[in-house]
């Protein structure tokens, strides 16, 4: 099987419904393709789509609270955080380590969506990300600035490649500004949506 389309909703501005537009596309286009699986990257650091996703309301909270208290957090911050700390030639980790199968938390979302979860840690961690593109490569065939500007672009490869029995559908949610896990985010998809 394969990646059907990835798709980042972004836009510069606040408010226009990026993270409400994720969560219904995602959540609709499960419902209706149940033979396909739907993986839900959330790349802002408010989480409002991971909240509405896992709940909505105290308990989509709770639940996205959950997931960034863990020791290895299953989150995106979890994610991007183990990858830089283990380097460019280590191997991926397993991303169902780190995804959340949405059904489990919330039983009125379709059994076929996945959710890679939000986190406020985000921003604080931006440093970071960005230290590391700007590392100096060691080795003439070393990208250290493209190597993280795909780390979830090869998130996607590894979910489908390790996990394809079935085609997948890729929709990342972003904030509304162009930091660098904007730009991670963007780089990872085939297209874009801007409301």
């Amino acid at each position: 099987m394969s990646l059907l389309q990835s798709y980042a909703v972004w836009n510069n501005k606040g408010g226009v419904g990026k993270s409400t537009i994720t969560f219904h596309v995602a959540s609709r286009y499960a419902e209706t393709h149940p033979d396909q699986n739907v993986l839900v990257i959330d790349c802002c650091p408010q989480a409002n789509a991971s909240m509405m996703l896992l709940g909505g309301g105290t308990a989509g909270e709770d639940a996205v609270l959950a997931n960034c208290i863990q020791s290895t957090p299953r989150t995106v911050v979890g994610y991007l955080g183990q990858v830089i700390s283990s380097g460019s030639g280590a191997p991926l980790p397993d991303p169902m380590s780190f995804l959340t199968h949405v059904a489990a938390i919330n039983d009125d979302m379709p059994d076929n969506l996945y959710l890679l979860c939000g986190d406020g840690n985000l921003e604080p961690m931006a440093p970071a990300i960005s230290g590391a593109a700007a590392q100096p490569p060691l080795t003439p065939g070393s990208q250290p600035w493209l190597w993280v500007h795909l780390i979830l672009r090869r998130l996607i490869d590894d979910v489908v490649l390790r996990y394809g029995d079935r085609d997948w559908l890729v929709i990342v949610d972003t904030n509304p500004s162009f930091s660098i896990y904007t730009e991670l985010a963007i780089s990872a998809v085939q297209r874009l949506l801007s409301p």
